[in-house]
């Protein structure tokens, strides 16, 4: 029997489907080169990020620096007892002195997300991310965030995120999880298709409109 060869590198036997082409087969190696979060919801793109997740999550526990975030949690305890200045200043400190350590960003982003500045916080957010792919705490209050500027549809994906890569026991899972069924329920309810189609269907309408303002 003739085997089927990879449409992209066309050196390989071909084993996997891509939805991104159609469902044209792709060998593994090349599956996992042009891998993106455009394949959310294929299982290889999830089993991988599930793999990765895992082994970050592992290494995280031993190499943070515990000192940073004792300050951080030291900063983000002023703002819990009503002292908004001096916690805003405190985070002021730690960004200039650690801008590339992710729990500083994600401390500011906090702040900023008490403070009702849901834009700024998301941007702490998203650096943070940026900076460690798994850090859950963070996906978890950038979808907050998310949700109280109204935009679902990163909400929606952010939540995805946290199941995917979150650990199963995990509150953030847990939860997101929970917000996950009750916006599906309400998606279900007033536009009569499942989470995933309102998703793709979101996906593709600003797709179409990246070409209309290209004129393609």
């Amino acid at each position: 029997m003739k085997k089927t060869r990879c449409i992209l590198c066309n050196a390989t036997k071909a084993k996997r489907g891509c939805k991104e082409r159609h469902d044209a087969l792709i060998c593994p190696k090349c599956c996992a080169s042009i891998r993106t979060q455009m394949c959310e919801g294929c299982n290889y793109y999830e089993y991988a990020e599930r793999y990765h997740a895992a082994r970050c999550h592992t290494a995280e526990k031993y190499s943070s620096d515990k000192g940073i975030e004792r300050e951080v949690d030291n900063a983000l305890l002023l703002q819990e007892k009503g002292d908004i200045d001096a916690a805003k200043a405190k985070m002021d400190e730690l960004l200039r002195m650690h801008p590339e350590n992710h729990v500083v960003q994600y401390g500011m982003g906090v702040v900023y997300a008490f403070k009702g500045m849901y834009d700024e916080a998301i941007l702490h957010f998203d650096k943070a991310i940026e900076i460690f792919p798994y850090f859950v705490q963070a996906h978890y209050n950038k979808a907050v965030a998310m949700l109280k500027i109204s935009d679902m549809v990163n909400y929606l994906r952010t939540l995805k995120r946290i199941v995917i890569i979150g650990e199963e026991d995990s509150e953030f899972v847990k939860a997101a999880r929970h917000m996950l069924l009750e916006s599906e329920e309400h998606i279900m309810k007033h536009h009569g298709v499942g989470l995933n189609k309102y998703l793709e269907g979101e996906r593709k309408f600003h797709e179409a409109f990246s070409h209309m303002d290209n004129a393609q």
